[in-house]
């Protein structure tokens, strides 16, 4: 029987890209769009949860909240939503993780970005909420052994990782594991994505899912430490409020202490022995059904857009303008590089479904745009 559950959420909502030019005199964002959808998400997710979890005694987690996206609450005025998360976090059953700042892809550049805008999210984090994170997470949950090793030099006691077969090989997912002196916890991706994808499949067999029946599979599970990940988006936004999702959340921490169950913070989680060390050779993440780059960096025009923004980053910290090195870094976001994805199926669908363009070309004519701007702002 597994014996502690760590429950994590990523929070984040991107800053879009508006139809850009590349003779437009500077780059131009969505800020319509970003507004309308994240005053829906308030609504229907953050207000909600942020509530029911800071209500349900039983509960404990750890939440992953993007720079850009706090910004975005504190430009547009969604003071009740930030101070639900200080008031979660208030309680000791919640922390903050660690992440960059922009949700980007600076981890796979040897540049200083990274520490940066880790460091950024961080002193947010602590601005805002009066308490500082011990655990990181890196964007989309993207891990190596040279991740581990930027993860070791920052300084924080355990990261996260996706539980696949690509970094675990036959071992369970269900341990703590040790990667270059960092403790990993591996997510548990059948477990998590019951929630995250499949609970308002009527189509799925195990359909509906009750936290009754969802801590009966956790408990039957074996090992010291079974890790659930998922988007906090999945409450009220991509599940309905209707579909049962928020009575689901608001049971399971009742149901998994009636089944022997104990819920950990990540810095408690932090404390427990590993169970082994990993090899964490390539590059692993949560996206898609290959769990690796290809998210990101599967096709040519992802690739030359990733190449063409990061080649300026000398450049436009050598110019040391606020406003340009800003507008650098929203564009470092990952989530320009996702819509501009051309995967079919499974994996095609997901993109789709998050892509605001009508299509990955039109995502990647703004992107590639919005950097021949900067570029042209730099004197190139």
């Amino acid at each position: 029987m597994v014996e502690h559950v760590l429950l994590c959420f990523e929070v984040h909502q991107p800053k879009r890209l508006a139809r850009t030019r590349v003779f437009d005199k500077s780059v131009s964002f969505w800020s319509e769009e970003d507004r309308r959808i994240l005053d829906r998400v308030s609504k229907r997710c953050y207000t909600q949860a942020n509530k029911l979890l800071y209500e349900t005694q039983e509960l404990k987690a750890g939440l992953s909240i993007s720079g850009v996206l706090l910004e975005q609450l504190m430009e547009q005025a969604r003071w009740d939503v930030i101070e639900g998360f200080r008031k979660l976090f208030s309680t000791g059953r919640f922390e903050p993780i660690a992440e960059t700042y922009y949700h980007s892809l600076a981890s796979l550049v040897d540049t200083s970005e990274l520490f940066e805008q880790v460091g950024m999210q961080r002193e947010l984090i602590k601005r805002l909420f009066d308490t500082t994170p011990t655990c990181f997470t890196n964007t989309e949950l993207i891990f190596s052994r040279s991740v581990a090793r930027k993860v070791r030099e920052l300084g924080f006691k355990a990261t996260f990782a996706e539980g696949c077969a690509a970094l675990l090989g036959n071992k369970s997912p269900n341990e703590v594991y040790t990667v270059d002196g960092v403790k990993v916890f591996t997510r548990n991706n059948s477990l998590s994505d019951d929630i995250g994808f499949r609970f308002s499949d009527r189509s799925w067999s195990e359909y509906p899912l009750s936290a009754e029946k969802w801590a009966r599979w956790i408990a039957k599970s074996q090992g010291s430490l079974l890790t659930v990940y998922i988007d906090y988006e999945t409450f009220g936004e991509h599940h309905d409020a209707s579909s049962g999702i928020f009575e689901f959340l608001a049971r399971v921490g009742k149901e998994l202490n009636a089944n022997g169950v104990e819920l950990l913070t990540p810095s408690e989680a932090a404390c427990l022995e590993s169970k082994d060390s990993l090899l964490a050779e390539s590059f692993t993440s949560w996206a898609d059904v290959e769990k690796d780059l290809s998210a990101w960096l599967g096709n040519s025009i992802q690739k030359h857009a990733f190449q063409e923004i990061y080649s300026l980053e000398e450049a436009v910290k050598n110019q040391a303008d606020p406003e340009i090195l800003r507008t650098w870094r929203v564009l470092t976001e990952s989530d320009h590089l996702y819509y501009c994805s051309t995967k079919k199926a499974a994996s095609g669908e997901v993109h789709l479904y998050f892509n605001p363009y009508k299509s990955p070309y039109i995502a990647y004519i703004n992107l590639v745009n919005a950097v021949s701007i900067i570029a042209r702002e730099l004197g190139f």
